[in-house]
């Protein structure tokens, strides 16, 4: 039913369509187009950003992405991989797609050699974390973040 794979130059429009479905109801249209322009080039076309994409299809049409960059970790002589965003269309949930998205991830950081890959979520995003339940037991932080 599902196929991951990467996103190409010719899939910036599914690439919008997929991040303003992503995006919650409360977010300013200056941060839909960030995600969207910013976004699209960070992860296609800036080799410094070391970011990455993969969009999930369903009979060839994109329901579902994540996004994902590989940076130092300071306590290891490896890279780990932090995996920012997750979004899969509602009306494709609960069917093994993000699932698949992360799986992806993981084979990929597994065959590069990664220390691990982390990602956080909403204290109130039950149904992910019912799903990341699955995959890793949970960790106990708080993050700060200040924008400067």
């Amino acid at each position: 039913m599902f196929e991951v794979s990467d996103f190409k130059e010719s899939d910036k429009e599914q690439w919008g369509i997929l991040w303003r479905s992503y995006e919650r109801d409360d977010a300013s249209e200056e941060r839909i187009q960030r995600g969207i322009n910013e976004g699209w080039e960070n992860v296609l076309n800036n080799p410094e950003f070391n970011s990455k994409a993969l969009k999930l299809k369903n009979n060839g049409c994109a329901v579902g992405l994540v996004t994902y960059v590989e940076h130092p970790y300071v306590l290891s002589k490896t890279n780990e991989c932090y995996l920012s965003n997750l979004f899969v269309m509602e009306e494709y949930r609960r069917k093994g797609g993000a699932r698949l998205l992360i799986d992806s991830v993981l084979e990929w950081a597994k065959e590069k050699g990664l220390y691990r890959v982390k990602w956080i979520t909403e204290p109130d995003n039950k149904d992910a974390q019912m799903l990341y339940n699955k995959i890793s037991d949970p960790e106990i932080w708080l993050q700060y973040k200040v924008k400067v």
